[in-house]
């Protein structure tokens, strides 16, 4: 009995590189476009409350429905409610945990999926020093409903 081996060998172009490779250039329908640019301008204001440690202000940006959804990366679970909101925000009142945070976000994109309702995705660099812990920056990818 002969067994025989068979290699593929495929070319470059097959490579996964090819999906670590962002082109700014991908077609955009005009109503995307447009969506993008509305969310940019929130995330531009959002990110000068935020990296001003104005907590009020970032709370009044979002949508008062009474019971908020925060995804913080350092905390391991979702946080729901007004309640959780407000002590993660200040755990202990007048006692300030962060020396100092800068959010940027950049490389937004929006698509509706229904009438009233888009999904975005972007990039968040950050850059922040915790009370008595050293600093540390990184970046995230975000998708948003």
């Amino acid at each position: 009995m002969t067994r025989c081996l068979c290699v593929l060998l495929l070319p470059p172009i097959a490579a996964a590189d090819y999906h670590f490779e962002a082109n700014k250039q991908d077609a955009i329908v005009a109503e995307d476009r447009a969506r993008a640019a509305e969310i940019t301008a929130f995330l531009d204001a959002y990110q000068a409350v935020y990296n001003e440690q104005d907590y009020r202000g970032v709370k009044g940006m979002w949508l008062d429905d009474g019971n908020p959804i925060y995804m913080a990366e350092e905390v391991p679970f979702p946080l729901y409610g007004k309640d959780r909101m407000d002590n993660y925000f200040n755990p202990v009142p007048g006692k300030r945990i962060l020396e100092g945070i800068d959010n940027r976000y950049s490389e937004v994109r929006a698509k509706y999926i229904a009438p009233d309702v888009a999904v975005a995705t972007y990039r968040l660099d950050y850059d922040i020093k915790l009370v008595g812990m050293p600093a540390t920056h990184g970046w995230d990818r975000i998708m948003a409903v």
